[in-house]
This record gives structure tokens, C-alpha cells and sequence, in this order.
């Protein structure tokens, strides 16, 4: 079983972690600590395959490999193979690059949730799915393409009403200031953690709110 995938860069800061064996939060930021402190400590030349028991528990092993800025970080128990883990290392690289042609820290930190949805198409529940970087390009290819036929189809399903009561007050041509309450609308689905929230018309009142974005 695969126990932790994990990605971080050369200052030592996670740009994904996904543990598949439930930790605390303080366990996790630990042994996040601790795989950077053994990595950043290892020459070139040795070997990509470490004893994580220490600080991973028992039956565990570390296999990684070194990218531009990035390191890739596999934990596993003995039921993997190593050298399957490290090839299933590459297979993720490889079908990041071909998502973002030639993919960098910047592309993994503004799409996180894409990162997410690549990894989930060859690792789930600790367990691989997927060996081929062809075929998991052709199940997100297929998951854009159900993504833009619902947009096409039905727009207004893919939105979350908000009902937000506002303690500040709207000057409104023609009325009196007072404490107004408004509905906002904001995109489910955004892209690289970027929303548009537009505004309607305000309940009860026959006044619009102006537009608001989240950049």
C-alpha cells in the first residue's frame, strides 16, 4: 500500500501532500519535516531508495526522485515493489508535463485541485490504478470534456447560492440607507482557485448590488 505521496520543493515547502493512512495534522507537518530533513542531507549520487520507519512507522520505505526545484516523494510498505514506485514517480511527472508542458513549481501551486485530480486517476485509496501516463491523460481529457458539456448545457446548475447578510450599508439613489441582505453566486468550479461572484437583484428591496470579484 502506498501510505503518502508527497511533493515539496528545495526550501522544504509541501506543494502536495496526500496521506492515504490517517495522521493528525501535527503528525503530518512532522514527517513532512522529517522526509525533507533526509533529503535535503543525501548527496547525488546515492541511492533514491530511504528507510522511512523511523519517522514514518513500521513497514515503511521512501523512494523519490529530484526534479528542477521539486522533489517527488513516494511512502510505501512492503507490498510495492520499490523500483515500481519509482517508475510510478515517473509516470506522474510525465503526465504533468504533458498537462502543462513541461511542468513547473508555478503550475502545481495555481492548480492544486488539477494536481489532485491527475494523481487521484493513478493512486486511490493507497492503492495504483493506472500505470500509463496515455491513459490517464485520456481520463482528464474526458473529465474536461463532461466539465464543458455541463457548463454548455445547463450553466446555472453550476453554481452555490450564498445567502450572506451584510452589517454594512448600500447608499441606494432614491432610498434611505439601511442594512440590506444579498445573494451571491459563486462558481463551484474554479479555475486554479480563481472565482467570478456576481451579484442579482436584492430580495425584497428593487435594488442591485454591485459587482464583487474573487481574483
Amino acid at each position: 500500500m502506498i501510505k503518502a505521496v508527497l511533493v515539496m520543493n528545495t526550501q522544504g515547502k509541501p506543494r502536495l501532500a496526500k496521506f492515504y493512512e490517517f495522521k493528525p495534522v501535527e503528525q503530518q507537518q512532522e514527517a513532512i519535516r522529517n522526509v525533507f530533513s533526509v533529503l535535503c542531507s543525501r548527496p547525488e549520487n546515492v541511492s533514491n531508495f530511504v528507510d522511512a520507519e523511523s519517522f514514518f512507522g513500521p513497514d515503511s520505505r521512501l523512494v523519490y526522485k529530484h526534479f528542477a526545484t521539486l522533489y517527488f516523494v513516494f511512502i510505501f510498505d512492503s507490498s510495492e515493489n520499490e523500483l515500481a514506485m519509482l517508475d510510478l514517480i515517473q509516470v506522474f511527472v510525465e503526465t504533468l508535463d504533458k498537462c502543462f508542458r513541461n511542468v513547473c513549481e508555478l503550475d502545481i501551486v495555481f492548480n492544486y485541485s488539477k494536481m489532485h485530480t491527475i494523481l487521484d486517476e493513478i493512486i486511490l485509496g493507497g492503492q495504483v490504478l493506472e500505470t500509463s501516463s496515455t491513459e490517464v491523460m485520456k481520463a482528464i481529457e474526458e473529465i474536461a470534456r463532461q466539465y464543458a458539456s455541463t457548463i454548455s448545457a445547463c450553466p446555472t446548475v453550476m453554481v452555490s447560492i450564498k445567502l450572506i447578510r451584510h452589517s454594512s450599508k448600500y447608499e441606494t439613489k432614491g432610498l434611505k440607507q439601511r442594512p440590506m441582505q444579498s445573494i451571491l453566486f459563486q462558481n463551484l468550479f474554479q479555475d486554479g482557485g480563481r472565482g467570478k461572484i456576481i451579484s442579482i437583484k436584492l430580495p425584497n428591496s428593487g435594488v442591485s448590488a454591485p459587482n464583487w470579484y474573487n481574483d
